[in-house]
């Protein structure tokens, strides 16, 4: 993995977790007064003085309510929508282009063998497999790159 992807994919976390941690804010904010609102209504059949003790009560446990509820809401809206409008194409990098090309090719040519072959054991070690695809017609680059575990195996993904 270059160190360009690397950036590309932390800006793209910076930029997800502002959005999420605004919309959250947004919905807090928001939520908290739909709840208060709604409460107030309660409040309104009382006569004027007690409706005004009952604003004072019931207003900071309806603003936390809605508020907790506006937050989590919030918070997942927009970071599912910064991840939708920050999403990239699986890869425009020739050389992942060129693995995947590689691991399909290899995966056909095992396949012809093996069904030239149907008796033959399907496990098979990784010398086996190197003799194999060098036999099949494959490069030795080809075959170190194809048979490199996966990029969070190697621990190049953060």
């Amino acid at each position: 993995m270059t160190k360009d992807k690397g950036q590309r994919t932390n800006q793209r976390s910076l930029v997800c977790t502002i959005a999420a941690l605004a919309s959250g804010a947004l919905g807090l904010g928001i939520g908290g007064f739909l709840s208060t609102s709604g409460q107030m209504q309660v409040c309104q059949t009382h006569p004027w003085g007690v409706e005004q003790l009952c604003s004072t009560w019931v207003a900071p446990g309806a603003f936390f309510r809605g508020g907790v509820t506006g937050l989590w809401v919030g918070t997942i809206l927009g970071a599912f929508a910064a991840g939708v409008a920050t999403h990239q194409p699986l890869s425009s990098d020739p050389e992942d282009e060129e693995d995947a090309i590689a691991w399909l090719e290899i995966q056909a040519r095992i396949e012809a063998a093996a069904r030239l072959q149907p008796q033959a054991s399907r496990t098979l070690t990784a010398a086996q497999t190197r003799e194999l695809l060098l036999q099949l017609g494959f490069s030795e680059t080809t075959i170190d790159r194809a048979m490199l575990p996966p990029a969070e195996e190697r621990g190049e993904l953060s």
